[in-house]
């Protein structure tokens, strides 16, 4: 299974081995050997070192996240920007199966629902509600 390691800060000298010292951290990655070999084999291809390929292809998984992220909620604000209630189906009453009317008939006894709110709810039905979708 993968891990992230990191060890204590360690200091490196700039690229020409001369002049200030730049911050920075070592981490230690475990990868499945099917995984490890794909990285070398892309490493190879891009003439870059393990450490650097493994860095590319974390940035580049990175950067694909934040781009399907961005898709999705680009999608889902124009999903509902049409979406219309006046296109939901409406509640068919008289095809409602019997054991629905069985389970709502019971429900109305066990939450003992008064006369004004099965008037309110005779009124609501007599509207032509439109049922939510999912």
């Amino acid at each position: 299974m993968p891990h992230l390691r990191t060890t204590k800060q360690r200091s490196t000298r700039c690229p020409n081995g001369r002049g200030k010292k730049v911050p920075g951290s070592r981490h230690t990655v475990g990868l499945a050997p099917s995984v490890a070999q794909e990285v070398q084999r892309y490493a190879r291809t891009v003439d870059a070192t393990m450490s650097k390929a493994i860095a590319a292809l974390v940035r580049l998984g990175l950067d694909t996240q934040d781009e399907r992220k961005r898709e999705f909620f680009k999608k889902l604000k124009a999903n509902l920007e049409r979406d219309d209630p006046a296109e939901h189906a409406k509640i068919e009453w008289d095809r409602l199966p019997k054991e629905k009317w069985a389970h709502l008939r019971d429900r109305a006894k066990q939450r003992q629902i008064s006369l004004d709110d099965l008037f309110s709810l005779s009124e609501w039905k007599a509207k032509g509600p439109r049922r939510a979708r999912w």
